[in-house]
């Protein structure tokens, strides 16, 4: 039934557990709280001191001072927006994806970003950027998240990156529906370099937004446009958490739900967090290393390779291009290596520089 349960730590990682999603949190909660209504969701963590804030994963979001009654009372309207903004974009997504398939690339879809590199292959540096805000489509090669080769359009990029796919959807191996894999589109070798990484930011809050759509879990909150219900709010939620300077939030410290104890000053070493059962302190850090190593292949496209993690979780990196080796920690998490950047032709430039 709809309201207001506590929960235990161990509860919230088996409700994501259930949905495939291996979301968590490490931070040692007083109390976790569960809102439900009309099959929509969200999780809130009460610090020690009584702080409230918003569970996004394993990481927090302010409140902004307002208390459960406020977000329990929107969060019906707030989902909706959400749904009816994605249910256009994911389908114009999804679409797009059925053509790719049909050429022989993969089609996976992650945030906002669609693979272009056939299957089979071991990494995927061609891309398209489907832009939320717009509907534009951003075609772009990358070895890296910093180096972005923009082209003209998807043709221009399979003409001159994926020959065999441009090959077949000249031979009319497609219906695209959306005008996006038109052969006869001029074709371009020209390419824009873009080194800032906003697609990515945006991609990221997108994927975190689909919580919403996907599974009926509400993770981050726009509060200047919650109350109306309209594709259109949905998406000026998506910009106003991409750019926050674009609509008017007060900065207000997160709702205090009690006086709880002021935080200890002492240098006494931190407790560490008990285990939940059934797991035994051996399989939590299997888990753990597990999940970092596929963080890892993900963020340097299989480049870096964790070989070793200590007790206190400090990572030893190896590049696979130019084998570097380095340290990083949970904080930091710097899985790209630092003297290649994780990219062939910028080793080749270091070697022919040094050779000079």
């Amino acid at each position: 039934p709809d309201g207001q349960y506590e929960i235990t730590k161990r509860e919230y990682e088996l409700f994501y557990e259930t949905l495939w999603l291996g979301n968590g949190t490490n931070r040692d909660f007083e109390k976790i709280i569960m809102l439900k209504k009309a099959s929509n969701y969200m999780f809130f963590g009460v610090t020690r001191e009584g702080l409230l804030y918003i569970l996004d994963g394993g990481r927090i979001r302010s409140t902004c001072g307002h208390d459960l009654a406020y977000f329990y009372d929107r969060m019906v309207n707030y989902s909706a927006s959400i749904s009816a903004f994605l249910q256009e974009y994911t389908g114009v997504q999804r679409m797009l994806s059925s053509e790719i398939k049909k050429l022989g690339g993969r089609g996976t879809i992650h945030g906002c970003i669609i693979d272009l590199d056939p299957l089979g292959t071991p990494f995927s540096y061609n891309h398209v950027y489907l832009n939320p805000f717009d509907g534009t489509l951003v075609p772009y090669f990358a070895e890296t998240i910093t180096d972005k080769y923009v082209y003209k359009n998807i043709p221009s990029l399979l003409s001159d990156r994926l020959p065999k796919l441009f090959d077949r959807m000249s031979l009319g191996a497609t219906q695209d529906t959306t005008g996006a894999l038109v052969a006869a589109a001029p074709i371009s070798r020209e390419t824009e370099l873009v080194i800032n990484t906003e697609m990515y930011k945006v991609s990221r809050l997108l994927k975190s937004l689909q919580y919403a759509l996907n599974y009926k879990v509400i993770r981050i909150w726009n509060y200047a446009l919650a109350d109306a219900v309209s594709a259109e709010n949905g998406r000026l939620l998506l910009k106003g958490l991409a750019d926050p300077s674009s609509v008017s939030v007060p900065r207000v410290k997160p709702f205090r739900m009690h006086d709880g104890p002021k935080p200890k000053k002492s240098k006494a070493k931190k407790k560490h967090l008990k285990v939940p059962s059934p797991f035994s302190p051996s399989q939590m850090r299997k888990h753990l290393l597990s999940a970092l190593k596929a963080e890892c292949k993900e963020k340097s496209g299989g480049r870096t390779k964790i070989v070793a993690m200590s007790s206190h979780h400090e990572m030893e990196c190896h590049c696979t291009i130019c084998g570097n080796v380095w340290n990083t920690s949970l904080h930091d998490k710097k899985f790209v290596c630092g003297k290649c950047g994780g990219s062939f032709n910028t080793l080749l430039k270091q070697i022919r520089s040094d050779a000079k």
